[in-house]
């Protein structure tokens, strides 16, 4: 459904492209309450802990945008336009699972310097990179080509 009705797109907090968006502003059910579930500072590094329970190699990239008020809705321009460094990992940006297992997996963000906001939506993907596709090259491969997305997100505030 992602790639071959939704031309791989899917909703900024993981709800189908195509279909309800429970997680997100304005009239998503569990986006409703607003509810900000923690505090930083501009310019702060902190540690992201995301639990796997299906490894399917690829990487993380985590994004964030400010809302104009409380309920207002975010774009993925604009988390486009906030990727958050990683540390850790051979990418700036992505952090890459250094292994198969399962289980927790950090890493450190920072935040940009100079985004201050009452609500930020703090959004995560999981790019996988385990089924067989065509390369930028031609070639073919596993982890090249169209693959699963996963996403999720938070509503954190910078001071």
């Amino acid at each position: 459904v992602q790639y071959g009705i939704n031309g791989g797109k899917c909703g900024i907090c993981g709800d189908p492209w195509n279909g309800l968006r429970k997680n997100e502003f304005p009239n998503g059910i569990y986006a409703k309450n607003a509810l900000i579930v923690r505090e930083y500072k501009m310019g702060q590094s902190f540690i992201i802990a995301v639990e796997v329970t299906a490894n399917h190699n690829g990487y993380f990239e985590f994004k964030i945008c400010p809302a104009t008020n409380s309920t207002a809705e975010v774009t993925q321009e604009c988390l486009d336009n906030h990727v958050l460094p990683v540390y850790g990992s051979k990418n700036a940006y992505r952090f890459y699972l250094p292994n198969t297992n399962t289980g927790i997996f950090e890493t450190l963000v920072t935040l940009p310097p100079n985004l201050k906001c009452k609500r930020c939506v703090l959004q995560w993907t999981y790019k996988t990179a385990n089924s067989w596709g065509i390369c930028e090259d031609g070639t073919q491969a596993i982890g090249c080509g169209n693959q699963e997305m996963f996403r999720s997100c938070a509503d954190i505030s910078i001071v």
